[in-house]
């Protein structure tokens, strides 16, 4: 059976021993990525986001933390090496807030937005908050980038979601606080009995 796990968290919430052990567990590719950053908070927020999903693909495949490599391939996906195991995995960060997803079996998505992003700048975004982050979840899933979001044929006039291949795909909301929305997208033909289970962020945490 496909299964679907995912975990939410914001950057304050992270308890203060996570960062003092995180980089130990990144590669020196993302310790020199993580390096470029002016910004300590969007430093901290991208290695947060890192460090959650490692912490969730472990707690998912029950082996150890450091035993998780994730590379960044050249379409943008992000993908687990190392271990035999059709794992597909996806991240998404927004003002501090940050959600992972891992698939077993199934291709993933995952995309989440602020709500202030799109009632104070009605001009920036061309969608609603919620087509926005379902039409940035599918395309991180079928490994498109931002571009292929905002095709025409990626968000149907039948409200629903295709990939690059027209296979159409199912976009659920990410359960967040007040304040944020999410979508998490998964092809429907790959995963129709799929299980989603929301992760406390305190039952992987420990891992670290």
């Amino acid at each position: 059976m496909t299964r679907i796990d995912t975990v939410c968290m914001h950057v304050q919430d992270i308890p203060p021993h996570f960062w003092m052990r995180a980089v130990s567990y990144l590669s020196d590719e993302e310790q020199g990525y993580a390096a470029q950053f002016s910004d300590s908070f969007m430093q901290h927020q991208w290695l947060a986001g890192r460090i959650l999903l490692r912490c969730l693909v472990a707690h998912r495949l029950r082996c150890a933390l450091q035993n998780v490599r994730i590379v960044r391939l050249l379409s943008g996906q992000l993908q687990v090496t190392g271990l035999e195991t059709d794992i597909h995995i996806s991240l998404s960060r927004a003002h501090g807030m940050l959600a992972a997803v891992v698939g077993s079996g199934v291709r993933v998505g995952i995309d989440i937005a602020a709500v202030k992003d799109f009632t104070e700048d009605t001009h920036r975004f061309p969608f609603s908050i919620d087509v926005w982050c379902g039409r940035e979840a599918v395309a991180k899933g079928c490994g498109r980038g931002l571009d292929w979001a905002l095709e025409p044929q990626c968000y149907g006039a039948d409200g629903q979601y295709y990939d690059d291949a027209a296979k159409a795909w199912s976009v659920v909301s990410v359960p967040l606080p007040t304040g944020w929305f999410g979508g998490l997208a998964f092809p429907m033909n790959e995963c129709p009995d799929a299980g989603i289970h929301v992760v406390q962020p305190e039952d992987i945490t420990h891992l670290v």
